[in-house]
């Protein structure tokens, strides 16, 4: 790999391994924060609402990070700025409409039933100005995250990832320093404005700093927005958002229907142990996002040998992330041990088991969808993200009748990622092969 490639992946190793100690430390302040597990479970499964509606973009900032690398590579100065304010102002006018909407939805929705959360312990007044809180506050986040994609094209590949630990440190400290609060409503209530404030800030801070630095020529403007880009934008960010909609239909609901199948508590187990299994996630994403910009910018320069090079290597790591994944589910219960004590849960074998198989199906999958991703061959993606979408709830009680207990849902997860491994492999052989030609050649 190229020398700034490494240093990429270096400094975001580096960013991970601090994000790292942050969780580790967080995660025990927050069940302590949060004393009912009900809550406790609610409050993850919010979490993971916030995830899918951060990503709820129609695929405009992946698409916005394609372009503007291609354009960028190409010294193509005027695309730039059309790519810029004309993704800037599509996804603007996308955030006006969907904040009522949003709004009334957070109202109108019985939250209650939707986190399985008794009115008792967590009243529908506060869930529904919590949710109203965190539902709009992230869909103006979705124009601030842009400044993400503008990161990446520019090869700033640490940067997003740096914005979200000082995200994660604000968060930190809220918990770890609250206000006196008396009550379950009082302290959800604090959280979601938390969580809106910490990651809204940093964002803010880094668009104003792009765009007086790197990217000052292509400061957004309205003269430079073109219905012309519109269809090409429309087109590209369309596959993009349906693959971004059911792969967070897929990987985000797991508190959600383990909480149904099973009952909030249930979410609290696996979600600690999950934040273990995590690891091997998080820095195997490490690679993602830098290795997606290569892949992207050799693809415009027409580098298939590149491309292919760094491809094998990151299928490579791959495998070796899925051994790394096995030796964690072998010592997960000490692990929870050594890091809750009296607060760590005990996984069953079988729980162990489905996370592992999950994670490094999941590692596998990346590996080949980030080929697909940077060269917008988004095809296999479509169709089999879609059809693990629908296909994950009903296996999931299926599997439920086999295997009691929340590894039933774990193991649809891991499941319904299978037939996209397999596609997009099959899809990216042409790529592959042409790159290995030339290597040869």
């Amino acid at each position: 790999m190229k020398s700034k490639l490494k240093l990429s992946i270096a400094a975001n190793a580096g960013i991970k391994v601090l994000a790292l100690v942050v969780s580790l430390v967080s995660t025990p302040l927050m069940m302590s924060f949060f004393s009912n597990d009900a809550v406790l479970g609610a409050w993850f499964t919010v979490l993971s609402v916030l995830n899918w509606i951060s990503f709820f973009d129609f695929g405009i900032g992946n698409g916005l990070r394609n372009d503007l690398t291609y354009a960028l590579s190409e010294h193509d100065d005027e695309k730039a700025c059309v790519v810029i304010s004309s993704s800037i102002f599509v996804l603007g006018v996308v955030v006006i409409v969907l904040i009522p909407l949003g709004a009334a939805a957070s109202v109108l929705v019985d939250w209650n039933a939707v986190l399985a959360v008794d009115k008792g312990e967590l009243g529908a007044d506060d869930l529904a100005a919590g949710m109203t809180i965190v539902i709009v506050g992230t869909l103006l986040q979705l124009i601030l995250k842009l400044v993400n994609s503008l990161l990446y094209a520019v090869q700033r590949n640490a940067a997003p990832a740096l914005l979200l630990l000082v995200s994660n440190c604000l968060i930190l400290l809220a918990v770890a320093f609250p206000p006196f609060l008396t009550g379950s409503g009082e302290k959800f209530m604090y959280m979601c404005i938390t969580e809106v404030v910490a990651l809204s800030v940093p964002l803010i801070f880094a668009a104003f700093v792009l765009f007086v630095t790197k990217l000052k020529s292509y400061v957004p403007r309205f003269k430079n927005v073109r219905s012309s880009y519109f269809r090409a934008l429309g087109s590209l960010g369309l596959n993009f958002f349906v693959i971004q909609i059911a792969l967070l239909f897929i990987s985000s609901t797991n508190e959600m229907f383990i909480g149904l199948l099973c009952g909030s508590g249930s979410v609290v187990p696996y979600s600690v142990a999950f934040r273990v299994f995590n690891l091997i996630l998080v820095f195997f994403g490490v690679m993602a996002q830098p290795i997606w910009s290569d892949m992207a910018s050799s693809f415009a320069m027409r580098d298939s040998c590149r491309i292919c090079i760094v491809h094998r290597k990151y299928l490579a790591l791959a495998v070796i992330a899925s051994v790394g994944t096995i030796v964690i589910g072998l010592f997960i219960n000490p692990v929870l041990a050594i890091w809750l004590g009296s607060q760590a849960p005990a996984l069953s074998l079988v729980e162990s088991a489905s996370l592992v198989f999950l994670v490094a199906v999941t590692v596998l999958t990346n590996s080949e969808t980030c080929l697909g991703n940077a060269t917008n061959r988004l095809g296999p993606q479509v169709v089999g993200y879609c059809l693990g979408a629908i296909a994950k709830y009903p296996l999931s009680v299926g599997l439920s009748i086999i295997i009691p207990g929340w590894a039933s849902v774990v193991l649809a997860n891991g499941f319904v990622l299978i037939p996209v491994l397999v596609s997009q492999h099959i899809a990216n052989r042409w790529l592959t092969a042409n790159g290995e030609e030339d290597s040869v050649a």
